[in-house]
């Protein structure tokens, strides 16, 4: 039976020593090792990946961000992953092959959204200019600080999201 999340306070834990200064609760750990276990071609983006930039505090990243390739392939590979994880897949792999599709998974532990990028920059340009980080005992690749602005720019346009966040955000990855 997965492990349930111990709550709001409870969500990340500080990883230490030679794995890394990421926070990560198990349930992000859990969902990065069924993506590595299947192959799938993801980046991380979002509050964690403001984070890894110096722009957002561990207590205000309420979920992890992960954007997929969107491929068919990959998309099958993100549905038979989940669904080791015991996740009740309720979308096609033609819908995760789509750009900026959002997947919200929000179950047991996990707490996370799955989204595919725009048409430009493709998913590619965005990996070749990725950051590596240590997070648990993998090695994943985060959004480069300028496609991370990009992003953010374009999250603004969707509906319910915390517009003050995204600005404080933006304004600190384009200080440095």
């Amino acid at each position: 039976m997965p492990r349930r999340s111990t709550g709001a306070l409870g969500r990340f834990r500080k990883m230490s020593g030679a794995d890394s200064s990421i926070p990560a609760s198990q349930g992000d750990l859990d969902l990065i090792e069924l993506f590595e276990n299947y192959a799938v071609e993801y980046l991380i983006t979002g509050g964690t990946a403001a984070l890894v930039h110096g722009c957002r505090e561990a207590s205000d990243v309420a979920d992890l961000d992960i954007l997929v390739s969107p491929t068919l392939g990959n998309a099958q590979k993100v549905i038979a992953a989940l669904t080791v994880g015991r996740i009740n897949v309720q979308f096609s792999p033609e819908r995760l092959a789509k750009p900026e599709a959002l997947i919200k998974l929000k179950v047991l532990h996990y707490n996370a959204d799955i989204l595919t990028p725009p048409e430009s920059p493709t998913f590619a340009e965005l990996a070749s200019r990725s950051v590596p980080v240590g997070i648990g005992k993998w090695k994943v690749k985060v959004v480069s600080r300028p496609d991370l602005i990009a992003l953010v720019e374009r999250a603004l346009t969707r509906p319910n999201v915390d517009v003050q966040k995204i600005e404080r955000d933006l304004k600190c990855l384009r200080s440095a």
